[in-house]
């Protein structure tokens, strides 16, 4: 980020007519919030010259494409406002996207947020799950957390879109909470937590037929189509097995897979 600042700063200086092409995809199930710094960001290209903004990004995946969008095309009509008045702004557009509950959905993009330590050009691009630009251990552990904040503000939901844009981050969360979590309770021979995580992912399953989303053909960057398993058995064993080894809880003996996933 701060060579891609250098750079903006520095065509500002050799040019008066400089565009951004601002790069900011939402990716299936592991999307990044890329939420807090819009205004900050939005403010510094400005105060670099920039004319115009190509805004790059989708808004079909589970990410917050449509409220970034949202967000910076106020900016752009409004390049001097206040952060004070972006604030009010941005809780307007959230509720919105969200209806009553939009201040429990803002709550919920704080702490996921706040699990996020970096990431790279395309993370995780077409890929169900991504383990490099968020602290795993955090999200694992905040993650019933951020569930129950996206529970109230579904349980005030008045209108299908409403639940639809609150219940596809209620399926992320629980989704990379069972793949966070899911091989180091194998290894361990926790069956308990096994149950616990059947059970989210059930829930994670569920949450996307009651929206009105098909399990098997849901839309990801572009508009392409992506699919989830119907149980979490298979998806740890067939979808997330690549990832096992930065899913394994350091220093633990992985557990050989279950037989029927080794034929």
């Amino acid at each position: 980020n701060n060579d891609f600042a250098e750079w903006i700063a520095g065509w500002g200086e050799l040019s008066d007519n400089v565009y951004v092409w601002h790069y900011a995809f939402g990716e299936m199930l592991h999307s990044m919030a890329y939420f807090e710094n819009i205004y900050a960001d939005m403010m510094f290209i400005r105060d670099c010259g920039a004319k115009g903004l190509f805004l790059n990004a989708d808004v079909t995946a589970f990410c917050l494409g449509n409220l970034r969008f949202r967000l910076m095309s106020e900016i752009i009509w409004h390049p001097d406002m206040t952060e004070e008045e972006y604030n009010e702004r941005r809780d307007r557009i959230l509720k919105e996207e969200y209806g009553e509950g939009w201040s429990w959905v803002l709550h919920f993009i704080e702490i996921w947020e706040s699990t996020e330590i970096g990431c790279w050009n395309c993370w995780g691009f077409s890929s169900l799950i991504s383990t490099g630009e968020f602290d795993i251990e955090e999200y694992s552990r905040r993650a019933d957390e951020m569930y129950s904040l996206l529970e109230r503000a579904y349980a005030l939901c008045e209108s299908k879109e409403e639940a639809k844009a609150v219940g596809k981050h209620m399926t992320e969360v629980l989704y990379r909470q069972c793949y966070t979590s899911y091989f180091k309770a194998y290894d361990a021979g926790d069956e308990e937590k096994l149950a616990y995580l059947d059970g989210r992912y059930q829930r994670a399953y569920d949450i996307l037929i009651e929206v009105g989303l098909d399990p098997k053909a849901l839309l990801g960057f572009g508009g392409n189509t992506f699919a989830i398993s119907d149980n979490l058995e298979d998806s740890a064993w067939i979808d997330w097995i690549d990832w096992r080894d930065s899913l394994t809880a350091e220093g633990a003996v992985q557990r050989p897979a279950p037989e029927k996933y080794t034929k």
